[in-house]
């Protein structure tokens, strides 16, 4: 991904865009789920994963 995709370009790829209030522990939870992911725009985190999978990152443990 380069800051000039655009939108549909970056739809057209594969993968998850992923959210969070805090990046930051966005990107510690993909990372220690063994996620690979890349910055994605507004502060997202476009991951090489499903949806499902992402989930499963961001869920709290316990």
């Amino acid at each position: 991904m380069t800051a000039g995709e655009s939108k549909a370009e970056l739809l057209a790829g594969s993968g998850t865009l992923a959210r969070a209030m805090d990046p930051a522990a966005l990107e510690r939870a993909l990372a220690g789920a063994g996620l690979a992911s890349s910055p994605g725009p507004g502060g997202a985190r476009l991951v090489d994963a499903g949806a499902e999978a992402v989930g499963r990152a961001r869920r709290p443990s316990g």
